[in-house]
């Protein structure tokens, strides 16, 4: 057998298993399975194509890998659509396209950075250092763009699958949920480097960066000192979540209306009477989740009669999900109800759900997509409204707002000490995906050192502590209420002053190198076409 040959079935073996490896790893790293330590390895196979097969090849083979492993993670789309829709080509139409949207960020950088490894040499001495640090900066590059591009979609970004790896989190504080998807991706290369050539100088600096980054960690969970009375935060809220269980087709449907509400009454009722909690004190709130109510509210119209009754009655500030009027526009909603059953204050959505809450592109795809949301088109918010209640300065995160580091940082920006996040994950039935979305808000209160409290419809309704840990959370399509303290916290961390700095930086790292690369490329190439020129003339002569 001759080289050609060997090479041919070399190729035709590593093809299939890298993209059976990859698309495995990237499906486990997350929820359901949540198997973390994986991530460190997902991109390792497709990095080793690209140093070995064309730039073509490997990122199609890395639009494969990611279109069956992100669809492993997004499934919960397709019964979601069949449910709603009631299309189930639709529904396969929505996978591919939701799948392939991130499989595509993939396939990019894994071509990109197998061209940067091929022609590193343009770079001189300093060519094998310069790919080791761009490649995890081009990766934070795409995702940093897919999670703002077309409204964005961080759903699966790297750093996401670590909520269940507390001891790493810490870097989120200064760099977000992007800082812990660039050291993944590091891992990633040096793995993808060694298995081609072998460990050099520069892969061991940057294992012993990594190295550095669980050591730090673990250091901070194991020799931490329980903080003293005096360090912690003078005040916290007590606040009473409702988990009420309502179908998503009853919900909108007139003839339940009045079993929704007795359902909610009688939740809010029992909080209410509840005189005490593990800390000690009542409740000082009650949060209802995302789209409670089916009427709409407005500063004119109020209340209505009953939510009024309920509020008097419970004696206690209620925040509540529902839609909200005002200057002739819909906006999906956190109102704050006073005990008097006066709307007291108001935060409208900022970041819209697109199909959920708005349709983009309509004239195009209208004919083919509707909005899922039986009430239609929502408006965009403006204002990221920091809530008063008692005095104590809250905000509270509707839904999608989760997804973006840049969007919650804000909230705390205006000075939110505690961030409660309310939403109805009922639309995606018994998947994954409720928890996929519950898992959000481990990094956003990490980045932000925020106790977060979320209510959600269906479940999941938790407790996630400052540094990320989950102190409680609910089972889905259960009816539950409980009562938690959250303690509350001025101080902004570096985050939650510049945000997405990082991620900007590595942006543009990435756009730079790339320019000097074309740049030095072609310099190089014209000074080789002047050599030549110069031999011929003197062969000539």
């Amino acid at each position: 057998m001759n080289l050609s040959t060997r090479s041919r079935v070399s190729s035709g073996f590593l093809l299939p298993t890298a993209i059976f490896a990859s698309a495995a790893a990237i499906a486990l790293s997350f929820p359901p399975f949540s198997l973390w330590p994986l991530a460190y390895f997902f991109a390792a196979p497709l990095l080793y194509l690209a140093r070995r097969l064309s730039a073509l090849r490997a990122a199609t083979a890395a639009f494969l890998a990611g279109l069956a492993g992100y669809g492993v993670i997004l499934y919960w789309i397709f019964p979601t659509v069949v449910t709603h829709a009631g299309s189930r080509v639709q529904a396969v139409i929505a996978l591919l396209l939701l799948a392939a949207y991130p499989s595509a960020y993939l396939a990019a950088f894994v071509g990109i950075s197998g061209i940067l490894f091929k022609k590193s040499s343009v770079f001189g001495r300093f060519g094998g250092g310069l790919v080791m640090a761009a490649t995890p900066a081009a990766w934070v590059a795409l995702e940093y763009v897919r999670s703002v591009a077309f409204t964005g979609f961080p759903w699966a970004i790297a750093g996401y699958s670590q909520w269940n790896f507390s001891e790493i989190l810490w870097i989120a504080r200064f760099a977000g949920v992007f800082g812990v998807s660039f050291m993944i991706m590091l891992a990633n290369t040096v793995a993808a480097d060694v298995l081609f050539a072998g460990a050099g100088l520069r892969h061991k600096i940057a294992f012993g960066f990594l190295a550095a980054w669980f050591m730090t960690g673990a250091c901070v969970r194991v020799f931490r000192a329980p903080p003293s009375a005096a360090a912690l935060p003078a005040q916290s809220i007590s606040v009473a979540v409702i988990q009420p269980n309502i179908d998503q087709e009853k919900k909108w449907d007139v003839r339940y209306f009045s079993e929704t509400k007795e359902k909610i009454s009688r939740l809010v009722l029992a909080v209410s009477r509840r005189t005490a909690v593990a800390r000690g004190g009542p409740p000082e709130l009650i949060l209802w989740p995302e789209t409670s109510l089916t009427e709409v509210l407005s500063d004119s119209s109020g209340a209505p009669s009953w939510m009024r009754e309920l509020s008097k009655s419970s004696r206690l500030p209620q925040i509540v999900g529902t839609h909200f009027e005002d200057d002739g526009k819909i906006y999906n909603a956190a109102v704050v109800i006073a005990p008097d059953g006066k709307i007291a204050s108001v935060h409208k959505k900022t970041h819209l759900v697109p199909f959920g809450e708005f349709v983009p592109f309509r004239r195009l795809l209208e004919p083919y997509f509707g909005v899922f949301n039986y009430i239609g088109d929502t408006a965009k918010g403006g204002e990221h409204t920091v809530l008063s209640v008692g005095g104590k300065k809250i905000s509270t995160v509707i839904c999608s707002e989760n997804l973006y580091g840049n969007v919650t940082r804000r909230f705390v920006a205006k000075g939110a000490e505690a961030m409660l996040v309310i939403t109805n994950d009922a639309w995606y039935g018994m998947t994954p995906a409720a928890f996929q979305h519950f898992t959000f808000n481990v990094f956003r209160a990490v980045e932000n050192s925020r106790w977060i409290i979320q209510s959600a419809n269906t479940g999941v309704s938790g407790v996630i502590s400052s540094d990320g840990r989950i102190m409680k959370q609910t089972s889905i399509f259960e009816e539950a209420w409980f009562v938690a303290s959250a303690p509350l916290e001025s101080r902004r961390t570096f985050y939650s002053r510049v945000g997405d700095l990082f991620a900007i930086i590595c942006v543009v790292f990435t756009l730079a190198l790339v320019v000097s690369f074309v740049i030095v490329n072609e310099v190089n190439r014209e000074v080789q076409k002047g050599l030549k020129n110069d031999i011929r003339t003197q062969n000539s002569r």
